[in-house]
């Protein structure tokens, strides 16, 4: 879990679809706000699929050398499942153990990731991959 995830990789989700090099998250296309905290918890989620990561470990990984209160962390949960909306239910809460992302069959698009070609497009769309955006996140 450790390993950083590959930049150019895209994880399509239904009518969702999460960019980590541009620390974007996107629903049918549009941009959704999402704070930074919020999209690294949502990153660690999708980087161990099927398993739930426990609190201290997402709190490692998302304020790394700090200490935080456990109600920083519900309080990042909480907008990650709003900016989801009616799907809010893809972040479950697994009783004692932590947080799961929820969608049954994640692995199977974990398998289908769409990679970008050298060109920067999308190999499945054939699309330009960036569109010229560039988050305040790049490059962190």
């Amino acid at each position: 879990m450790d390993a950083a995830p590959d930049p150019l990789t895209t994880y399509p989700l239904g009518r969702f679809q999460v960019l980590p090099h541009r620390g974007q998250l996107l629903a049918d296309g549009q941009p959704i706000k999402l704070g930074g905290r919020a999209f690294d918890i949502l990153m660690t989620l999708l980087e161990t699929p099927g398993a739930a990561v426990d609190r201290d470990t997402l709190m490692r990984r998302v304020w790394p050398g700090r200490i935080v209160e456990e109600n920083v962390l519900w309080v990042q949960v909480s907008a990650l499942r709003a900016a989801f909306g009616a799907e809010r239910d893809l972040i479950r809460t697994v009783a004692g153990r932590g947080y799961q992302f929820g969608r049954r069959d994640f692995r199977t698009i974990c398998a289908r990731r769409r990679r970008l070609d050298s060109s920067h497009r999308d190999v499945a769309t054939d699309e330009p991959a960036g569109g010229g955006f560039r988050s305040d996140r790049a490059g962190q």
